[in-house]
């Protein structure tokens, strides 16, 4: 097993963000955890990377817990892929790449012959051969969130952590991305807000509302008409096309949302 949690409460400002939240993630898994915005979901990412800091409850992480780790060492065992941001400096594919092994080197270190064998075999699993010496900031979309794909990867690390890493790609991209995903021999913890893409690229899914797990399970337990609806509070059809599941939104049905 390499999370689980148990009864994790998280407060950020003395507002509670996550309730009573338990989870576990199995070697090899593709988690999905969807919710609405603001239901807690890169909270609880955040807590499980340690870049945030919990009182009550429990990570166990590869056996340990969580506050046992230091930061530098999670890095080692867990890569995180979140959106595409804007760099303030002119980065080169290669060395965007390249940041991947820092926790791999003491901080006078400079890259190996190694690290650029890893970062080069990273950019060619991501299907970007040819790219090392372009600029970052002059790639589109899917091939920075390609770039950071890579990054993780040069981590070489056995867990893949996304954080809405679709959110501003096209419909391509956003499969590309996710195909090349599934292909890795990882386990992976990916906050989703596509719910059709979760329905079809995730093992198994937790569903928040409000900063609480509200159910769990294989996908077509978790995406069925009445738990969108309490979830997501839109009405939906759920059915099957082509063996894959589909969520089709009732649009005439949704209104009175309040935008968050």
């Amino acid at each position: 097993m390499i999370y689980n949690v148990k009864e994790l409460n998280v407060s950020i400002d003395k507002k509670k963000i996550l309730t009573d939240i338990n989870l576990t993630v199995s070697k090899g898994q593709f988690v999905g955890i969807v919710g609405a915005n603001g239901s807690g979901k890169s909270t609880l990412l955040k807590a499980m990377c340690k870049s945030l800091p919990y009182k009550e409850g429990t990570i166990y992480f590869n056996g340990k817990e969580l506050q046992e780790w230091r930061v530098r060492d999670i890095a080692k065992e867990n890569a995180v892929v979140s959106q595409v941001n804007d760099m303030q400096f002119d980065f080169t594919v290669l060395e965007m790449v390249l940041m991947g092994r820092e926790p791999h080197k003491e901080w006078w270190q400079s890259e190996t012959e190694d690290d650029a064998r890893i970062a080069m075999g990273a950019l060619k699993n991501v299907l970007l051969e040819g790219y090392a010496d372009k600029k970052f900031s002059r790639l589109s979309g899917g091939e920075k969130q390609r770039v950071l794909l890579a990054r993780a990867l040069a981590q070489e690390a056995d867990c893949l952590i996304l954080d809405e890493p679709t959110n501003h790609l096209d419909v391509a991209n956003q499969i590309s991305f996710m195909n090349l995903v599934r292909r890795l021999p990882l386990t992976v913890i990916a906050v989703i807000h596509d719910l059709n893409l979760a329905a079809n690229y995730c093992d198994y899914i937790y569903a928040l509302k409000s900063g609480r797990l509200i159910t769990s399970g294989k996908p077509d337990s978790v995406f069925t008409v009445d738990n969108i609806k309490t979830i997501f509070d839109v009405s939906v059809d759920v059915c099957q096309i082509r063996e894959q599941l589909q969520i089709v939104y009732l649009l005439e049905e949704v209104d009175n949302i309040t935008l968050q």
